[in-house]
C-alpha cells in the first residue's frame, strides 16, 4: 500500500475503531452507572491502557490498606480491521485479585449479545464477591 492509501485508510480505519468501542461502550455503561449508584464505595473511571481502552470502577481514594481495595475493569481492544472486539475482565475484591476473563467476539448482532451477556455475568460475580466479604462480620 503507498503512502497516499495508507493516509485515507487511517481515517476510516479510526472511526470504525470508535465506533465499535462505542457500541460496546453502549453496553457497559449502564451496568456501570449502576454499580456507582448502588455501591457508594465505588467510583467508575475510565482511561486507556496499553493500547486498549479500559473502562470500570474501583474502590473511591482513601486512606487503608490494601486490603480494602475492589475493582471491576474491563479492558477494550478494538480491530477495526477485523470487526472484532476483546474484552478482558480484572476483578479484585477487598484486596484478592481473581481470575481474569476473556471475550472475543465479532461485532455484529449475535457478537454483541454475547458480550452483553459477559458484562451481565461479570457484574453478577462481582456483587456475589464484593457482598459477600462486605456482609462478613469481622
Amino acid at each position: 500500500m503507498n503512502d497516499v492509501q495508507d493516509k485515507t485508510a487511517f481515517p476510516s480505519r479510526a472511526l470504525r475503531a470508535i465506533s465499535i468501542r462505542e457500541q460496546v461502550e453502549a453496553l457497559l455503561r449502564p451496568y456501570l452507572e449502576e454499580f456507582v449508584e448502588t455501591i457508594r464505595e465505588l467510583d467508575m473511571h475510565q482511561r486507556t491502557y496499553g493500547g486498549a481502552w479500559l473502562l470500570g470502577v474501583r474502590s473511591t481514594d482513601r486512606p487503608g490498606d490494601a486490603s480494602d481495595y475492589s475493582r471491576l475493569e474491563f479492558e477494550i481492544a478494538v480491530d477495526p480491521d477485523g470487526d472484532k472486539v476483546d474484552v478482558a475482565c480484572k476483578a479484585t475484591t477487598f484486596g484478592r485479585d481473581h481470575e481474569t476473563q476473556h471475550e472475543s467476539v465479532a461485532v455484529d448482532e449475535a457478537g454483541l449479545r454475547k458480550l452483553g451477556d459477559f458484562f451481565e455475568t461479570a457484574f453478577l460475580l462481582f456483587a456475589s464477591r464484593y457482598y459477600e466479604r462486605a456482609l462478613r462480620p469481622d
